[in-house]
């Protein structure tokens, strides 16, 4: 059994961010159970960079509420308007608001990802490169942009992966201290 075709597009919908897949110093069988730990491995969420980092672990973890924690209640994700998959997509499921949807709509489709994947006993490996062009860009001290260039590959997968693209993060630091992802653009890159 694949992974459906609507999900493989949502697939292509989340090109994510942060640094890379390599090993950080954590053990991939036994993940930490102490934030601390967290804290340890860059996994904290005291800085923009680090919820990027927790971002790319929860996805390659397949932990949704990791990755729930990186994401601000007001949160928006930002589709390629110029993906022609994207636009069949969101004809296919009725989401008529112009490429963006918000919060709810990102964890329930995040979530079944990662169940669909995992049900497929398959992977999820992301890679994120750079600080590109002017980014960061702070536009003060609580609220700051990163541009990264990713590779989104899932393993099984029913659409020619890897998918790579370019994601810009709004990040805000909230009055606890911990940044969360308050927009997500997102551009497919041609190939």
């Amino acid at each position: 059994m694949g992974i459906p075709r609507w999900l493989a597009g949502i697939v292509i919908v989340f090109t994510l961010a942060a640094f890379s897949c390599s090993n950080r110093g954590w053990n991939p069988f036994c993940p930490p159970s102490d934030p601390v730990e967290y804290a340890e491995i860059g996994l904290d969420s005291t800085s923009a960079e680090g919820t990027l980092n927790r971002l790319v672990w929860a996805y390659e973890q397949m932990d949704i509420e990791c990755y729930i924690s990186c994401l601000d209640s007001t949160f928006i994700f930002y589709f390629d308007s110029h993906d022609d998959g994207i636009q069949r997509l969101l004809r296919d499921c009725s989401i008529d608001n112009q490429f963006w949807w918000g919060y709810t709509e990102e964890c329930m489709a995040t979530r079944a990802l990662f169940n669909e994947v995992r049900a497929a006993n398959g992977s999820i490996c992301l890679s994120m490169v750079g600080n590109v062009a002017w980014y960061p860009y702070y536009e003060d001290s609580t609220i700051v942009k990163l541009k990264r260039i990713y590779s989104l590959e899932i393993r099984p997968s029913p659409v020619s992966t890897p998918i790579e693209g370019e994601a810009t993060f709004t990040l805000v630091q909230k009055p606890t201290g911990a940044w969360k992802i308050l927009r997500w653009k997102d551009k497919k890159l041609a190939l």
